[in-house]
């Protein structure tokens, strides 16, 4: 039996929106700064039906606590909710729970949050338990039943199969491969030395069973020997007449097709056949056959083309539908009319509402290459235009539009937050720089050749670069409020498009549509 190791996964997660920018009612809201979490959830193990939850309170000020539980790949529900108790003006502490009626061989995962009046904590404690019992019922025990049914954690002492399949048996395998426990059954060399063999010992020597043992000179003139003279005359020669008619010739005759003298032959691609006017030629990738093309911009594949910014920077795009897009990160540095974007490096220096300004991230020139700029909304907004000629910048319709032609419905395309099923596994692409998750596990990542990569954002705040390799950022056009916007985000966790308002002065990738 393998070991049983017990998996404890403690999970954590919360906003990083600060208190200032909430009306509050509540002074332990799960916006606020301070973390009202319940801590260090452990689980002890009872017996084979029935575990103890235990955990640590470091806030008084709340009404108690809620458990929930996931079986296995179930969904999880509340199984439980604490309420402290007062005793004068002491609250007590109630950090405990048993839970029953468990099952062996279940996974468990219990999540607890804290609660106070209409509120609980965004934050949550998550411990994982695979409730697994040995022979011997010890939890996570390493006893096993071996072949004779006893269960013990020595295995010098285990017994063994017979033949039969008999634990601790005597049957054994004879010389022909018969399996018993009666040697007197067991089977004989006949003449030439094979067990269980039907060769006879004749005049002429040991012959075959349907041989008479007469006139057994072979081609060598030996008394019942086997050589014959081959298609070639040869006396117990090797060559054989193949599918031509042509002796000893290996069908060394016949074409690709199989035909006897005939002349179709393999091109580079593969096909066999007789009209050289047809045969494959090598596309620009180099790949025989392939659909790769040259366009102003180099070799893309069928169904890209490119497009060059102010600066010279080559894009290779997509038709998605009835859009075209710009399949990687805009990188420019100069508006269309040629006036200089701002580009800050200073961490302080960064946010505005009022001038377009950009970064990279890290403020190391070497990530644009790969990621792109990452620009604040003034730059989209601005009139003089960020993207190539006849191209524009994606309002928050068109990004629906692109969302729903890759499977959403019109209710989830016009939701907030997470939304869809794989429509984020499809607009991502280029495996290698994301994070493992289920963004990139999933079959349909990067069918759409939309290619979004984790490029990550610059936090309005203080200019600090965040999320690369985990989270690609997308402004659109369309303004929410006076300082904010909407845009999309991809999660290398998640499977689904993020549509969201953030604040302008964000620094976001930028994608171009016509």
């Amino acid at each position: 039996m393998k070991n049983k190791v017990l998996k404890i996964l403690l999970l954590i997660a919360g906003l990083t929106t600060a208190c200032s920018e909430f009306d509050h009612t509540n002074p332990f809201d799960a916006n606020c700064d301070i973390d009202w979490t319940p801590k260090n959830l452990q689980v002890e193990v009872i017996n084979n039906s029935k575990i103890k939850l235990t955990w640590e309170q470091h806030i008084e000020q709340i009404s108690g606590f809620r458990i929930s539980r996931k079986t296995n790949n179930n969904e999880f529900t509340q199984i439980a909710e604490v309420k402290l108790k007062n005793i004068g003006n002491i609250k007590l502490n109630e950090t405990e729970f048993i839970d029953t009626n468990l099952i062996v061989g279940n996974f468990y995962i219990y999540q607890i949050k804290a609660w106070a009046d209409q509120f609980e904590t965004d934050n949550l404690s998550s411990i994982e338990i695979h409730f697994d019992f040995d022979c011997n019922d010890i939890y996570q025990g390493d006893a096993t039943v071996d072949e004779c049914g006893d269960c013990d954690s020595d295995s010098t002492n285990d017994c063994i199969q017979d033949c039969a399949g008999v634990g601790g048996g005597n049957a054994t395998v004879d010389e022909c491969g018969d399996c018993d426990s009666d040697s007197t059954n067991d089977c004989i060399q006949d003449c030439i030395g094979v067990w269980g063999g039907t060769h006879w010992e004749s005049d002429c020597g040991c012959v075959a069973i349907g041989n008479s043992g007469d006139a057994c000179d072979d081609c060598f003139g030996i008394p019942n020997g086997t050589a014959i003279i081959d298609c070639a005359g040869v006396c117990n020669g090797n060559a054989l007449i193949d599918e031509c008619v042509v002796c000893d010739g290996g069908n060394a005759d016949q074409d690709c097709a199989g035909v006897c003298f005939g002349d179709s032959a393999l091109d580079d691609c593969g096909v066999c056949d007789n009209d050289t006017t047809n045969d494959c030629i090598q596309d620009c990738a180099g790949v025989w056959g392939g659909t790769h093309w040259e366009s102003d911009c180099g070799c893309v594949s069928i169904n890209s083309s490119c497009v060059t910014d102010y600066d010279g920077n080559s894009y290779e795009t997509i038709i998605i539908g009835e859009q075209e897009w710009m399949s990687e990160n805009l990188k420019v540095a100069h508006y269309q009319n040629g006036d200089p974007i701002t580009n800050i490096t200073n961490n302080g220096d960064w946010g505005s509402y009022d001038e377009g300004q950009y970064g990279v991230y890290n403020n190391d020139p070497s990530y644009a290459d790969i990621y792109g700029n990452l620009y604040n909304w003034a730059v989209v907004d601005d009139e003089r235009g960020v993207c190539p000629d006849g191209w524009h910048v994606p309002s928050d319709e068109e990004y629906k539009i692109l969302e729903m032609y890759l499977g959403m419905s019109q209710s989830e395309a016009d939701a907030i937050s997470w939304r869809g099923t794989n429509e984020g596994s499809k607009l991502a692409g280029n495996a290698s720089l994301w994070n493992d998750g289920g963004l990139e596990s999933n079959v349909e990542f990067g069918t759409s050749g939309f290619s979004g990569i984790p490029s990550g954002y610059r936090y309005f705040d203080n200019g600090y670069y965040y999320g690369i390799e985990s989270y690609g950022y997308f402004w659109s056009s369309t303004e929410y409020g006076s300082g904010t916007a909407w845009n999309r985000r991809l999660g290398y966790s998640d499977t689904g498009v993020y549509r969201s308002n953030n604040d302008k002065q964000n620094g976001f990738s930028v994608r171009c549509v016509r």
